[in-house]
């Protein structure tokens, strides 16, 4: 968090100036307005490049960046036609290369989907295209400034 301070304050702004919310059950909410709000630049480039207390160890492990939809599904299970659901009660037909997240006890039935990444959450519904997932945040902070009541 000093490292946060020193070096991008914006980022230690939203996520420590007001730390209540933190292990509360707004922890959810207060995380998806944080990371709306954040400014677009990876933590890397932010803060770890110019802290002074960082060591780098030399490893031989798989890693994968999970910052991006696009990127986990990359590292889940895929059915015959390249679907990655999550989910016990979906049903897809006529349905290829989607991303499928939603609770465990939602019934959903797809049907002539392409490409696309179907995300419920918190009431939240979520269908975007699998090459637009880069534009989330844009579309995310567009939803926070027309309708703030639904982030509150």
């Amino acid at each position: 968090m000093a490292a946060m301070k020193a070096h991008c304050t914006a980022l230690h702004s939203i996520f420590c100036d007001d730390m209540s919310a933190y292990n509360s059950p707004n922890e959810s909410r207060f995380m998806q307005q944080a990371f709306a709000a954040s400014p677009d630049i990876s933590i890397d480039f932010a803060i770890m490049e110019h802290a002074k207390n960082v060591a780098v160890v030399l490893s031989d492990f798989d890693w994968s960046d999970l910052g991006t939809w696009g990127s986990l599904i990359q590292q889940m299970d895929k059915d015959q036609n390249e679907n990655a659901v999550v989910g016990e009660k979906v049903h897809l037909f006529d349905t290829t290369n989607c991303l499928i997240h939603v609770p465990k006890d939602k019934i959903v039935m797809l049907d002539g989907l392409e490409n696309l990444i179907v995300v419920e959450s918190d009431g939240m519904l979520m269908v975007l295209r699998r090459e637009k997932e880069q534009d989330l945040k844009k579309y995310l902070k567009h939803m926070q400034e027309s309708n703030p009541e639904l982030f509150s």
